[in-house]
């Protein structure tokens, strides 16, 4: 299954000191959720820590436990990696969706992020009730908020859309003709579809895709350095080299290097 990593959580040490990271996956939710996750300060100072926030795809419903702001934020799809800073001394819960869920769940296109980063869940579910979520201790909330996503999935069947990633990680097309086929689609029409669904284009879809199983196999060793470019089977390597890096800021070997001396540099 698709499975973006969160990098700092697992190689920054500035990170993993000072903030509290975990991920968890629901299995009632797994046809539309990657996971949970949750964000806590370890320490009681105000200090601020860099997230680096990979190009994944995914939209996420945040809520800030201290302050009650529950929204979307956009798929971190169109841009580069990018540094947020996160206040340490403020707890987040997040559920992270997998790339198309949010249009099938809500019925609104991904194209609303085009010009905004977020979306308050108030814009986007009219009935929602903020209220319900004074009083609530974290463990609470974070039930809260697995409950109702489970009543926004509302027993639904993912569409192509939505399994697509899950399908192509271990295995990403060669070229965007593969995802034209499997959706019987012409190019123009597949590019609508992908706007509507994932907010890019086609050709977007196979660089995240690629970036991310590179990324995995390396993590997790299953790849020798010489090997690693052939298991992508991307044509021009050099090209998949410079947009490695564009997203992470590492070439594929330096990220390797890095993650064999169990050092990761922001």
């Amino acid at each position: 299954m698709y499975y973006p990593l969160q990098i700092p959580a697992l190689f920054d040490e500035d990170f993993k000191k000072r903030v509290d990271y975990k991920e968890e996956m629901i299995d009632e939710l797994q046809d539309f959720v990657i996971c949970i996750w949750q964000m806590q300060p370890k320490i009681d100072e105000q200090r601020v820590v860099k997230d680096l926030v990979l190009i994944d795809g995914c939209t996420e419903l945040v809520i800030g436990y201290d302050t009650k702001y529950a929204g979307y934020a956009a798929p971190s799809m169109n841009r580069t990696a990018y540094d947020e800073v996160t206040a340490a001394e403020r707890s987040y819960i997040g559920v992270k969706f997998k790339p198309g869920a949010f249009t099938q769940i809500t019925g609104l296109s991904a194209e609303v992020f085009k010009e905004r980063r977020y979306l308050s869940i108030e814009e986007v579910d009219a009935d929602f009730d903020s209220g319900g979520l004074n009083g609530l201790s974290f463990e609470e909330t974070k039930l809260f908020m697995i409950d109702y996503t489970k009543k926004l999935i509302n027993n639904q069947q993912p569409n192509e859309f939505v399994t697509l990633f899950d399908d192509f990680c271990d295995n990403p097309p060669t070229s965007a003709e593969t995802l034209y086929q499997r959706f019987h689609l012409g190019a123009r029409q597949c590019q609508r579809h992908f706007s509507k669904h994932f907010g890019i284009t086609p050709q977007m879809v196979l660089t995240i895709l690629r970036f991310h199983y590179c990324l995995r196999v390396i993590t997790d060793g299953q790849a020798a350095p010489k090997d690693i470019l052939d298991l992508i089977q991307f044509s021009d390597q050099s090209h998949f080299i410079r947009e490695f890096k564009k997203y992470l800021g590492l070439t594929p070997y330096e990220y390797l290097k890095k993650y064999q001396n169990d050092v990761f540099l922001l």
